[in-house]
């Protein structure tokens, strides 16, 4: 059984070395590159790209199209995902003719537009390694604690309060294409996952960079979790604090299984000693996910002896956090969190009630000693 301490910090070092080789001066034409870089390889799969509009065109609209774009030196729209697949089948050819046959290193075969495997040698893989750049300077610029403005990344124009969820112009381009690419291929069988997953990987890092004020990072957290929501509450088990447990974790579980019981939700505990435990609660899909958890969360969170919490992003002993995919890299991500409780909400659109529990019983499985804590009917 592996201790829930033992994450804390246990790859830092592993990290800092893994994202070295990636690091870059930052500034705004990185994000800029980077966006166009995504955007056009797989511009067959979102909507909004010059490829969707010509594809789109009526016959007039098309000729006229290619007009305009003759003017400006395009014959047309090539699709960049199937150029790099030629090149990339070409390259591999040749490599493997210089290197000898290798069973291994063959191509991986095509579903649904995307590559098995998903081989560096690809364009699944090359959107995978943007990506992953994209996010460890993402990370540095989050660190570093440095004004954006130094590196001539200007805040949004804020006029109202719904401005308040845009990003600077610099970043918004980033923002928009990180959001379109989870979207492609949320469950582990689609064919562009490895895509998706580092997206809102990237997404989840940049969040403070994309709204540097605590009362931005709330609105957007407001906005985005509708009706219907699923809530995970994660708790180190048992917390210790001086060489003494701290009961207010266990009694937060507590109390807040006894709020679901009254009001008739469904819910399941999950956990495992020494390790973490888990309250799953689905919101019903008519119930306003917010409204929920000021309502009656908030309430059972105060009594359980955190008097301060309220519904905002920002440090507190129990953060709350939107959650942009259900397959998220839970043992990377609690080598770096610190604090001892966590509350996670999964919008409709991203996950439902028996997928996030199953995926937090696959976690305990794996790396816990697992153990169903009975829940009350």
């Amino acid at each position: 059984m592996q201790k829930a301490e033992e994450f804390t910090g246990k790859r830092e070092v592993e990290l800092m070395q893994l994202e070295e080789p990636f690091s870059m001066e930052i500034c705004p034409e990185f994000f800029a590159l980077s966006h166009r870089l995504l955007i056009n390889v797989l511009a067959r799969w979102l909507p909004g790209t010059l490829y969707h509009e010509r594809c789109h065109l009526l016959p007039e609209e098309e000729e006229e199209k290619e007009g305009g774009m003759e003017l400006n030196g395009n014959r047309s729209v090539q699709d960049v995902y199937d150029a790099l697949t030629s090149s990339f089948v070409q390259f591999r050819l040749d490599f493997e003719k210089s290197e000898g046959p290798n069973d291994q290193d063959s191509q991986p075969e095509k579903i649904n537009g995307g590559y098995e495997g998903h081989s560096k040698y690809s364009p699944d893989g090359l959107c995978v390694a943007v990506l992953e750049i994209l996010t460890s300077n993402l990370r540095r610029l989050v660190l570093s604690r440095i004004d954006p403005v130094e590196i001539g990344i200007t805040p949004a124009s804020v006029q109202s309060e719904d401005d308040l969820l845009a990003a600077p112009p610099a970043l918004n381009p980033t923002v928009s294409s990180l959001e379109r690419l989870i979207s492609l291929g949320t469950k582990r069988s689609d064919a562009f996952f490895p895509v998706s997953l580092k997206a809102a990987a990237a997404m989840e890092v940049g969040t403070e960079a994309f709204y540097p004020s605590a009362h931005q990072r709330t609105k957007v957290l407001a906005s985005r979790m509708g009706k219907g929501a699923t809530l995970e509450v994660q708790v180190r088990w048992p917390v210790q604090e001086r060489d003494q447990e701290d009961p207010r974790y266990e009694r937060l579980i507590l109390m807040l299984q006894f709020e679901c019981i009254k009001l008739g939700v469904r819910h399941a505990i999950r956990g495992s000693w020494y390790f973490f435990m888990h309250l799953v609660v689905e919101v019903h899909s008519t119930r306003d996910t917010e409204e929920v958890l000021t309502q009656h969360f908030a309430p059972c969170i105060q009594r359980a002896g955190f008097s301060s919490w309220q519904v905002a992003a920002g440090a507190q002993e129990l953060s709350i956090n939107l959650q942009r995919h259900l397959h998220w890299n839970r043992v990377e991500k609690m080598s770096q969190d610190s604090g001892a409780g966590w509350i996670r909400v999964y919008p409709a659109d991203v996950a439902v009630y028996d997928e996030v529990l199953t995926d937090v019983e696959g976690f305990l499985t794996e790396h816990g000693k697992y153990k169903t804590t009975p829940v009350r009917p």
